[in-house]
């Protein structure tokens, strides 16, 4: 049977044609780019001054979509479009009749511009109606991009190689872009016709306009295959992108127990375009030292937080390995070990999406070669996807990963699905297999995800099974234990009306029903037999008994910005214990993203099983994240977690406090410093953990892609009363990227 689902979707895969419907342009608007043939480029300055500007005609005619959809914006924006043989120059004129109220940001995180005015253009080159490119600016001179896949799915670790210029002025401000032709995948054919839309946000209106008119069925992501178009780009090529980026750091490091020490790291990274559309990756030695470090969070259960990756080398196209259930997850590379080396091909040729990436942990100091004394992991790790595009707007594809350390290996195979029967309809689906030194029988996993989604309404219903000995976490990431399996189905509606003449943009009235059922193996239950008192699991658990659940949430959208919300659920749940009731009830409350000072705050109670004592607990908690702006080139964010857990009779077993606050300066869009500062102190019966951390980095992009950067980390701990340094390092770097 299950050779037979594999040949249904390797034929999918190579035979299925890649479209079905054809794409009105017709119905499209239509931009024109202009040749500058012997005319000389524009500058890049941010002013418009040049004489090509001037006798260009301006593409106009925005619309709203929030909050007045449908309507003209209340503010005027004109863009005009020209290229010579290398670049697309774009000048953007966005007219603002009180240009005292533009809303300036300036932060090294991209996604931080968007709580003020944006102007963002949307490329589609390949004209696929698949698949594309975003470049977005501020009036600060941010940069942002990202890449488009799946139609509606974004990939934020793309990273373009382009620049942009703005300006305040009387009338409002001003962004020129230059767009080299190599960021581009496209076809060979003579004249261009590419995907457009373009986006401008007036935050002090709380405005959002396109230039092709977009349904608010689709959702807040812009689609792929509903933009407009590009016209006049004749006789371009896109050229080869060859980046070679050595680095060299110097640290000095000292820990609680080693003296200080210096050390001298050498690296490089390497990127090759070795066709329009795919690339080639490379590092030796990367390292790191620049990477925010993580910010914490209190967790109370027995499954380990998932951080988000940050690193370069691998987050850059990281969505081409994204499955429904997370079969490789690359922070599991070097999470034990050194990165010697890694290469990652990743990219699209025609129909088919692909992937792969090959990595060596060990330690650096032995070439990976053999154990070091610090006991760092010796393992290779491989990954395999591969994925078509079918239909309109779906895909199916398939995603191998192997990991081999010593002498044990962690193998995954899974077929997936991502499927558009129309544009309100969403289906994910996937059958996955491992294999584990040690493990045998029972290694399979299932899931499904359908949903209708419009602006009013949404309805889904998900299936997930996991067999017991079905184990990614070498490779991928699922909270998941050792020799146990969970079954669970669960139904999901949304009503989301707008009220009309009100100051509330609209309300989201959630509700879900689950099922859930645990699948634990006999070496499950033989494992956890002595922690019991009683000396016996609960029958309840052993007959795998289903449990239910249900809970409601409603959340107010304002027109200014902001919202609230409350929610509330009751689960019965079977574990060791046997049957459990867990209720939870909580609000939130977050302001408008736009003033000076900004903040959500939430509060809430939830029952839990304590896993470590095996009995249910219940948890209050208090949440604050702020933002504060003293400049618009200086942000603070404070942020709180509280959370105090009592056991059944209502003794306090447990008090957490989890502080932070994040200090961002810059001096331009290029110069930064970033500085974490990070409490945490935990108490409970049996033992307690006082402990901070301090991550400062000064970092300066000299040239694109080259960079400057002076990191400083340490960690105390005050569990004792002493306040000892367990970690501390000072790491100068320097990175220059050559483009051949």
């Amino acid at each position: 049977m299950h050779s037979n689902i594999l040949g249904v979707f390797l034929a999918l895969i190579f035979l299925f044609p890649k479209s079905m419907q054809a794409h009105e342009q017709h119905l499209d608007p239509t931009a024109k780019a202009e040749s500058l043939g012997t005319e000389m480029a524009p500058q890049i300055d941010g002013r418009l001054d040049d004489q090509i500007w001037s006798r260009l005609p301006p593409v106009t005619g925005f619309t709203q979509r929030d909050p007045h959809y449908g309507q003209r914006p209340s503010q005027k924006t004109e863009v005009r479009f020209c290229y010579d043989e290398a670049n697309l120059y774009i000048g953007v004129r966005c007219f603002d009749s009180n240009p005292e109220n533009i809303v300036k940001r300036l932060s090294y995180r991209e996604r931080d511009m968007y709580t003020g005015d944006t102007f963002a253009i949307f490329i589609d080159s390949r004209h696929d109606h698949r698949t594309g490119v975003k470049f977005g600016t501020n009036p600060m001179g941010m940069r942002e991009d990202s890449a488009r896949y799946n139609d509606y799915q974004r990939d934020n670790s793309w990273d373009g190689l382009w620049w942009v210029e703005t300006s305040i002025d009387s009338l409002g401000w001003v962004a020129e872009f230059k767009i080299p032709f190599k960021n581009f995948r496209f076809s060979s054919q003579k004249e261009q016709i590419w995907g457009l839309n373009m986006q401008r946000s007036i935050r002090h209106t709380n405005e959002q306009a396109f230039w092709k008119p977009i349904d608010r069925d689709d959702g807040s992501i812009l689609r792929m295959s509903k933009l407009g178009h590009l016209a006049g780009i004749h006789n371009i090529q896109s050229g080869r992108r060859f980046e070679f980026v050595p680095y060299a750091a110097n640290g000095t490091t000292k820990t609680r127990t080693l003296p200080q020490s210096n050390e001298l790291d050498l690296g490089v990274d390497i990127k090759y375009a070795f066709t329009p559309d795919l690339t080639f990756d490379a590092t030796i030695n990367p390292d790191f030292a620049q990477v925010e470090a993580d910010v914490s969070e209190i967790n109370l259960t027995r499954f380990p937080t998932r951080f988000a990756e940050q690193r370069p080398f691998f987050v850059e196209g990281n969505s081409v390995f994204l499955t429904p259930l997370e079969l490789y997850f690359s922070r599991r590379v070097g999470s034990k070990g050194d990165i010697i080396w890694g290469t990652k091909v990743t990219g699209k040729s025609g129909p088919m999406t692909i992937g792969l990436v090959g990595a060596q942990t060990g330690d650096w100091t032995y070439f990976g070669l053999k154990d070091s004394t610090a006991g760092k992991e010796v393992a290779n790790f491989q990954a395999v996807r591969i994925k078509r595009d079918v239909l309109q707007n779906s895909t199916v594809g398939l995603l191998f990963g192997n990991k081999n350390f010593s002498d044990f290996h962690s193998r995954v195979f899974g077929i997936d699905a991502s499927l558009r029967p129309g544009s309100l309809y969403f289906i994910s689906t996937q059958a996955a297999a491992s294999w584990n030194s040690g493990l045998a029988g029972q290694n399979r996993a299932f899931h499904l995800d359908a949903f209708r989604r419009t602006d009013g309404s949404t309805l889904g219903v998900s299936f997930r099974r996991l067999e017991a000995n079905f184990e990614v976490n070498e490779l991928g990431f699922l909270r998941k234990e050792q020799h146990r399996g969970t079954q669970q189905i669960a139904i999901e509606a949304t009503y989301s009306p707008r009220p009309k003449n009100s100051a509330i943009r609209q309300i989201f009235l959630t509700g879900w029903v689950d099922g859930q059922k645990p699948l634990p193996t006999s070496e499950y239950l033989a494992m956890h037999q002595p922690r019991i008192q009683t000396g016996n699991i609960s029958p309840d658990f052993i007959q795998g008994k289903t449990g239910y659940g249900g809970g409601s949430d409603v959340r107010v959208s304002f027109d200014g910005g902001g919202s609230l919300s409350a929610f509330a659920s009751r689960q019965r749940r079977y574990d060791l214990i046997g049957g459990y009731f867990s209720d939870s009830l909580g609000v939130r409350l977050s302001t408008s993203s736009r003033g000076k000072i900004t903040g959500q705050i939430s509060g809430f109670f939830n029952d839990f099983l304590n896993f470590d004592k095996l009995y249910v607990s219940r948890e209050y908690s208090l949440q604050f994240d702020g933002v504060l702006k003293p400049a618009d080139n200086w942000t603070l964010e404070p942020r709180i977690r509280h959370s105090r857990t009592f056991d059944p009779q209502d003794q306090k077993d447990g008090d957490f406090w989890l502080t932070s606050l994040r200090s961002i300066y810059l001096f331009s869009p290029d110069i930064f410093i970033r500085t974490l500062i990070q409490a945490r102190y935990e108490k409970t019966r049996v033992e307690s953990l006082d402990t901070y951390l301090l991550s400062n980095v000064f970092a300066w992009e000299f040239r694109r892609g080259s960079r400057l950067f002076v990191a400083y980390n340490a960690s105390r701990d005050n569990s004792t009363g002493s306040f000892k340094i367990e970690n501390q390092a000072l790491i100068l770097k320097i990175a220059h990227q050559i483009d051949l």
